[in-house]
């Protein structure tokens, strides 16, 4: 990997781990139920299936989608590792 772009990538990672902690701390401050945080994700995810990504080229397009989709499940995931360290969800 070239230097440019691994500071990108690391740029990237770290802009989502801030992010991820905003939520767990928006969700702490807010005391927001673990049953309303689970129903958000599980709504988010489904809000990312239903999206159609506009596109000259309908390949291009699909592959867009997914990456997002793929990069947003990425994105929920870690964070609810990060509310289940933090005691905000439980397990499983």
């Amino acid at each position: 990997m070239n230097e440019p772009l691994t500071k990108v990538v690391g740029q990237l990672a770290a802009h989502e781990y801030l992010l991820q902690r905003l939520y767990m701390i928006t969700y702490a401050t807010l005391k927001i139920p673990p049953e309303q945080i689970q129903q958000s994700h599980a709504n988010m995810r489904k809000m990312i299936l239903a999206t159609d990504w506009p596109g000259t080229e309908p390949g291009l397009a699909a592959l867009a989608s997914g990456e997002i989709e793929d990069s947003i499940n990425s994105f929920l995931s870690g964070l609810e590792s990060m509310l289940v360290e933090k005691g905000l969800l439980p397990e499983g």
